[in-house]
């Protein structure tokens, strides 16, 4: 599993590939790493019980997706991409947006490993 992840990333022979210079910022990122997945992990699972995360889209989305597909059907091609993450009344995000930004933050940290580790 990802969480395994950690005790390979601190192997001692995979610690000897790194430069001596760099051995600090390598913890620092198998860390950031860490805490990520364990993020993702928890999230993943709270999403599943907010309906908010599980809603698709909203009515007013459902139609415009609608208008959109018959438009392009009709050619009138009209791109209507937002990419909007899904926010609470409070302003806070739900789950899925939550766990995306984790999974961000795992990609970041475990490519800065891939990079130190010079593969």
């Amino acid at each position: 599993t990802l969480t395994r992840a950690e005790i390979l990333m601190k192997k001692p022979a995979v610690v000897e590939r790194i430069d001596p210079d760099d051995l600090e910022s390598y913890f620092d990122a198998v860390e950031r790493y860490t805490e990520a997945i364990s993020s993702v992990d928890s999230l993943s699972y709270q999403a599943r019980s907010d309906y908010r995360s599980m809603e698709t889209s909203t009515r007013e989305e459902a139609t415009a997706e609608r208008i959109t597909r018959k438009q392009s059907k009709d050619g009138n091609n009209i791109n209507n991409n937002d990419n909007k993450e899904t926010t609470k009344p409070n302003g806070k995000k739900d789950y899925l947006a939550q766990t995306k930004d984790s999974v961000e933050v795992a990609r970041d940290a475990l490519q800065l490993v891939v990079d130190k580790l010079k593969l």
